[in-house]
């Protein structure tokens, strides 16, 4: 899409530095059957403006059939990046609260969760936590000026 293309190309010019950093780990807590999702944000510059954390949860690997043109099926198509779940509400994430809209340099934002596969649940029953990873963004929530500032990932282990 020409429009999608022209935007991305605006929005890297705009946006050439990121003003934060990102860290995500994920451990298995075997006795509790849960993953332990940390993130931290850690600002580099002062900034303002109102942020939020995104935490998505997706798997690659997953082999099915894929129709690659009309009546061309592939049956062992190997599917990549398919989003499995919101680990936060996906439209507006967590927000970065820091009782202002400054956000100083050296201040730091850290999030916890705790999520557990449900091999009850049908859709669930078929993920496999070895092909997944948790997927970390931070956005900018202007409403002048909406973009993804900084992302990272990391598997889910």
């Amino acid at each position: 899409v020409p429009g999608w293309n022209n935007a991305l190309i605006q929005d890297k010019a705009a946006h050439t530095t990121t003003p934060l950093n990102i860290t995500v780990t994920s451990e298995y807590k075997e006795a509790k059957g849960t993953y332990d999702i940390e993130v931290t944000v850690r600002y580099t510059e002062a900034v303002t403006g109102k942020h939020a954390l995104h935490l998505f949860l997706t798997e690659s690997k997953i082999i099915d059939v894929q129709e690659l043109s009309e009546g061309i099926y592939k049956d062992d198509y190997e599917f990549n990046h398919i989003l499995r779940k919101y680990i936060t509400p996906v439209a507006t994430g967590r927000s970065i609260e820091t009782g202002a809209d400054l956000k100083e340099k050296g201040r730091v934002y850290i999030y916890r969760n705790s999520l557990k596969i449900d091999k009850d649940d049908v859709a669930q029953s078929y993920w496999k936590p070895e092909n997944m990873k948790v997927i970390a963004f931070v956005t900018d929530m202007s409403a002048a000026d909406k973009h993804i500032m900084h992302v990272m990932e990391t598997e889910l282990k």
